[in-house]
């Protein structure tokens, strides 16, 4: 026991916790009094001595602590999130444990102990399973925090969009009825925002999360460039004892569309005939004669997607009169022609599996490095059926190293790589022509990583981050080469763009398709102090540095439509700020 307490003293004038991230941590803090007189005692010394991995727990290599000051008060600062076991030591009192006491990034988790006088050797006195009151005094935000624990427990949640989806003021990318693009997504402390259009550059996997804090208002002045929201994600790192998780799921094969009609709707084929609009009706030749209700012409009318290129006037003389089969055999063209087009009536696809493969470990590879990654491999079907499904591989690692008492530093890498159809809304005009009315889209996002942490004191401490965050986006036509455009094909060749009287449309490819690439390059570095235990100030430097090179070909349907979209610019960034969480009996406030 008493060698024991020497260690944790040690502990507390080395420095205290190392686990320091900027906007990846929290406090606790609090009072030390006697039971029976409420008295405050003074040099009390609080050790956070080991954390909960799941229902195990793991001893701590550094403890982190404080001593109480004159008043009783401590605070503990630089505590990643999880899950702890507390200690109090004080001479003439019996040791009081507090466990599973929680953290979360930027929160003040309350503690405070009463301790009881020993007169002779005692057993300490253990306090399960702590939570504290139901109010969160010191959240001056609007925030929602997730934990691992919470994240793994439920169901269906396997990235951030499916995190982002359990917000009732949050819809899609949209924050508070915010535009999409105005909110702020951060990975270990740095942006995966592509600068282009704002929008998010991947969506993290689940297994490869601790904690995610979503805002959606009063966000503090660190947290620039966000306007509606921030989600602030914070990955695992390996611990002392080596850990995996694995999760492999998949479905039974189902519609992933709605048919019937708005009072009895059902998943199901959306070539079913029965649901087709004008199907049944356009079987019938003689509908062929009536006129069209747009332009009045004969739905036979040789303009629906011939013109004089395939079907030149015909001309007779000395004329003859036309008889009813006459226009009943020109019609029947036309509506072989639309039979053609729409020849997947009847198609049945609900054999398709969507497939998921996680994958997580970490754990220690040395004395002072640990290990940890995560991967993910994805194959969804899209909602109609096409010649490739979409597909979803990530991963995530990290290795920090203990470079001594005061001194931490971290090597990160994410990679991200998508193939996805894009899809449009209007998917039912175009779901008889899957493979070129369907543009390919191809994404890969790198993140390489670099973080050094430095305690100067038990109340203050220095983070710096410098982080490279690369994409590339590939939009592809699989018809046209460089140089041509879709009339090549549709006025010189048998090619027919053809739009059906029932609104469908096929041979009509995307007419746009490029490249997007994006390099950017950012250095972080903020410096935080609890002056006193009603104020902790932290200012910092941001500083960002981009490459963006464009190059996108736009409505190939002709010469005179073509846009080129082409350019190569180098803007820079920077900013800075200063704030103070400031921590009153009667007034929370956090200004900057």
């Amino acid at each position: 026991m008493i060698v024991r307490k020497i260690l944790w003293c040690l502990a507390l004038l080395m420095g205290g916790s190392l686990g320091i991230f900027a906007g990846e941590t929290g406090k606790i803090s609090g009072k030390i009094s006697d039971s029976e007189t409420g008295e405050a005692l003074i040099g009390a010394n609080v050790v956070v001595e080991s954390r909960w991995d799941g229902e195990e727990i793991v001893e701590l290599d550094t403890p982190s602590g404080a001593a109480s000051d004159v008043d009783g008060f401590f605070f503990i600062l630089n505590l990643r999130p999880g899950v702890y076991n507390v200690r109090v030591i004080y001479v003439g009192y019996q040791d009081q444990v507090k466990q599973k006491v929680r953290v979360e990034v930027d929160k003040t988790t309350r503690l405070d102990f009463q301790l009881a006088t020993q007169s002779v050797e005692a057993e300490e006195v253990l306090v399960t399973a702590y939570k504290p009151l139901g109010v969160e005094k010191d959240v001056t935000a609007t925030k929602q925090s997730y934990t691992v624990e919470e994240i793994q427990s439920i169901a269906g949640v396997t990235d951030v969009t499916d995190i982002l989806s359990l917000q009732a003021d949050v819809v899609g990318e949209n924050f508070r009825g915010g535009r999409e693009g105005e909110a702020l997504y951060l990975v270990s402390g740095s942006s995966i925002v592509n600068p282009l259009n704002r929008s998010r550059a991947f969506r993290p996997i689940t297994t490869a999360l601790q904690e995610v804090e979503v805002y959606t208002s009063g966000f503090s002045a660190e947290y620039g460039n966000a306007q509606s929201g921030v989600v602030n994600m914070v990955t695992k790192e390996g611990g002392n004892n080596w850990n995996s998780r694995m999760e492999v799921s998949s479905n039974l094969p189902y519609y992933k569309t709605w048919t019937g009609t708005g009072d009895d709707p059902k998943a199901g084929s959306i070539y079913d005939a029965q649901y087709l609009q004008f199907y049944n009706l356009l079987m019938d030749l003689e509908q062929w004669l009536q006129p069209d209700p747009i332009d009045g012409n004969p739905l036979y009318d040789i303009s629906y997607g011939f013109g004089p290129t395939y079907l030149p006037p015909f001309n007779v003389w000395p004329p003859r009169n036309l008889t009813h089969q006459d226009s009943l055999r020109v019609a029947r063209i036309s509506q072989i022609l639309w039979m053609q087009a729409v020849r997947g009536v009847g198609m049945d696809y609900d054999n398709r599996y969507d497939t998921r493969l996680d994958f997580s470990t970490g754990g220690p590879i040395s004395k002072k490095a640990k290990l940890f990654f995560a991967t993910r491999q994805n194959f969804i079907s899209p909602i109609i059926p096409t010649t490739q499904a979409d597909i979803d591989r990530q991963f995530v690692g990290n290795i920090t190293y203990q470079l001594g008492v005061s001194d931490k530093i971290k090597f990160e890498y994410i990679y991200d790589r998508q193939f996805r159809n894009d899809i449009g809304s209007a998917y039912l005009r175009w779901m008889f022509d899957r493979t070129l009315s369907i543009a390919k889209e191809n994404s890969v996002s790198q993140q390489f990583g670099f973080s050094w942490n430095h305690v100067f004191s038990n109340s203050t401490y220095m983070d710096l981050r410098m982080k490279s965050l690369n994409l590339l986006t590939e939009q592809r036509i699989e018809l046209l080469d460089d140089g041509e455009f879709i009339e090549d094909y549709s006025n010189n060749t048998n090619w027919v763009d053809y739009t059906a009287p029932s609104n469908h449309r096929v041979g009509r490819p995307e007419d746009d398709y490029g490249d997007e690439k994006v390099h950017s390059f950012n250095l972080d570095a903020s410096l935080s102090s609890q002056i006193n235990r009603f104020n902790l100030l932290k200012a910092g430097l941001q500083f960002s540095y981009y490459d963006l090179n464009v190059d996108m070909k736009q409505s190939l349907s002709t010469p005179g439509n073509f846009r080129n979209l082409n350019f190569r610019n180098f803007p820079i960034e920077g900013a800075f700020f200063i704030q103070d969480k400031m921590e009153f009996s009667g007034m929370i406030a956090n200004a900057g």
